[in-house]
């Protein structure tokens, strides 16, 4: 006679297959357990039978001397069919399910049985808890109630296993998954001793893990320890996550920067910190090569807008920057009702001095002219080369009588001067500004003003 296949024989077999206990090497807690079975129930023999698709195999025996036998003639595989009961035979030979199989009629001589199936949460019987006999024989409630116990003992064992192996799995999973990023986790005690690291982390510093594990950063790398434990502290006493870049001075040729994202941890209510960094040393180099293409760029592109506003001969203004500069001191003046007056200057006779000492000695007179006034006038005055040998100076918060001496000490400043191939003079016309000027008018009263001073004599200064 064939076993009974139970209802949810699939989904059994599946979940046996799960718990990876099949042809593993024996257990000394599953010996024990059928040892007690022997002495408590005085059978000869006792099993824990695990009922596979085509056999049952024993995890754990006594008074046998095989393994496994086919499950066609398995007793277990008729107990598992009633998970919810023992199942108890006092006589196989007179059990008609057993009277003509094999472990009963053969050398065996199997006659009593008691099996306590091993039933998973989910109502699974994997297999049983039995014990035979080779007499006739009858079973006690109290022995059949020891039975349970050891039952449940070994289920709980299996699930034990079960979990055992999901978390290995898991732990594989994890070390797998934090060992194949590129990042860096570690996780420390609350003392700041590192209690676990990853591969990449040991391969990046070179180091193994007995030279880490216990180890704080002020062992590993004390120089840029104190920053890590400030970073650490933070996380510890805001309980929240943050980010972070770090600098590591462990690298003998350059620092390290880290992008480390650090958390707080509870394990088993004790605080741990857990962390992951990533090396950004390549984009802050990176960065720090735009930052400095930005800055000569930069530097360029204001060197370009002054030279642009820059007379290249005498370094002073020129006329775009002078225009541009009287407009805005003209605004600020009318907007304020502060004074502001524009001095314009020409070099005397200074044709003459070009047909006579050429154009070169011409350029080094006129930029000696224009460092001279630079040097002469007074801060917060512009100077401004407007023509040929015409220059200009604006005044902020000049009236007309300041204008006046600022024009004198100019005039003087170049008058006074050892010119070194003949003297040299210039001739300057003031202006004021008053409330109705635009700057065009204001510089056309400085320039009729200078056009005075040369027609009265040159080397001297009148106000317009």
């Amino acid at each position: 006679m064939q076993p009974p296949v139970p209802p949810n024989e699939p989904q059994r077999i599946e979940v046996l297959e799960q718990y990876g206990i099949l042809d593993t090497p024996p257990e000394e807690r599953y010996e024990n357990i059928v040892d007690l079975a022997v002495a408590l129930s005085g059978a000869p023999i006792a099993l824990v039978s695990l009922v596979a698709a085509d056999r049952q195999w024993f995890k754990a025996k006594v008074g046998l001397d095989v393994c496994e036998t086919p499950r066609n003639i398995s007793f277990c595989a008729y107990a598992i069919a009633q998970p919810d009961e023992p199942m108890v035979i006092a006589d196989a030979s007179h059990d008609p399910r057993f009277a003509n199989n094999p472990l009963v009629t053969g050398p065996r001589h199997v006659r009593a049985y008691a099996g306590v199936p091993l039933v998973t949460d989910g109502g699974l019987a994997l297999g049983t808890l039995c014990v035979l006999d080779t007499e006739p024989r009858a079973f006690s409630a109290k022995q059949i109630d020891a039975l349970r116990k050891l039952a449940s003992q070994v289920v709980a064992l299996l699930d034990l296993r079960r979990g055992m192996s999901r978390l290995e799995s898991l732990r594989l999973r994890f070390e797998s998954f934090m060992n194949a990023g590129p990042f860096l986790a570690y996780i420390k005690d609350s003392d700041w001793r590192f209690v676990y690291v990853n591969r990449p982390f040991l391969q990046r510093f070179g180091l193994h893990a007995d030279q880490v594990i216990g180890s704080s950063d002020f062992d590993l790398w004390p120089e840029s320890a104190p920053a890590f434990r400030r970073s650490d502290e933070a996380i510890r006493d805001s309980t929240q996550s943050q980010n972070f870049v770090e600098v590591l001075d462990a690298h003998p040729e350059d620092k390290l920067y880290w992008r480390s994202y650090k958390f707080p941890l509870s394990i088993e209510e004790h605080f741990y910190l857990g962390g992951v960094s990533v090396d950004i040393t390549e984009t802050q180099r990176q960065r720090k090569q735009l930052e400095d293409y930005q800055s000569r760029l930069e530097e360029a592109v204001e060197e370009l807008r002054l030279s642009s506003l820059t007379d290249s001969l005498t370094r002073t203004g020129n006329r775009r920057a002078f225009d541009a500069q009287l407009t805005k001191h003209v605004e600020q003046a009318g907007h304020l009702g502060r004074p502001l007056s524009l001095l314009v200057l020409d070099v005397d006779h200074f044709k003459s001095f070009n047909d006579t000492f050429g154009h070169q000695a011409g350029d080094e007179a006129l930029s000696a002219v224009a460092a001279k006034l630079r040097t002469s006038c007074g801060d917060g005055i512009g100077v401004f080369r407007y023509g040929g040998e015409e220059f200009a100076l604006i005044l902020p918060d000049a009236d007309a009588a300041t204008a006046l001496v600022v024009g004198e000490h100019c005039r003087q400043a170049i008058a006074l001067t050892p010119w070194p191939l003949r003297p040299l003079t210039i001739s300057i016309g003031t202006a004021t500004l008053r409330a109705s000027d635009t700057p065009t008018a204001l510089l056309r009263r400085a320039d009729a003003a200078l056009y005075r001073a040369k027609e009265t004599g040159r080397d001297r200064v009148v106000g317009g």
